[in-house]
């Protein structure tokens, strides 16, 4: 008699949502990006390609500030320094390093965000001098 090896699925991190904050037009400070996982892995944010951070982010569930099995939240802070099309790549990663999941959405920048005081350089960096 032939016998079945029924093993259980794997667990899997999961990316389940992306969003970015900010004001397209450059005029405030406070960019923003911001994703929902399903698991604890470290999640890794990308822009264009480049990393935005050298260290990961970890999830935590705001109800809890701590990491649970689902809607966890992690974020980090942007400042976009170019015009045009951002592509935001979000990855979680297992202990090994490998990417277990990921999200991305195209942003589109209308104006190089400034901060305050940093004057007419930011100005002509913006294209609005």
């Amino acid at each position: 008699m032939a016998s079945l090896n029924m093993t259980a699925p794997a667990a899997s991190a999961e990316v389940t949502s992306l969003s970015i904050s900010g004001d397209r037009a450059g005029e405030i400070n406070d960019w923003n990006i911001a994703a929902v996982t399903d698991d604890c892995a470290p999640v890794w944010f990308y822009d264009n390609g480049t990393l935005i951070s050298d260290e990961p982010v970890v999830p935590v569930n705001p109800g809890y500030d701590f990491c649970r099995p689902n809607n966890n939240f992690a974020s980090i802070g942007w400042l976009p320094t170019t015009k045009g099309v951002h592509h935001i790549v979000v990855e979680q990663r297992n202990a090994a390093g490998q990417v277990v999941s990921s999200i991305s959405e195209d942003y589109f920048v209308e104006k190089v965000p400034c901060r305050s005081g940093t004057g007419s350089a930011c100005q002509i960096a913006s294209g609005s001098a």
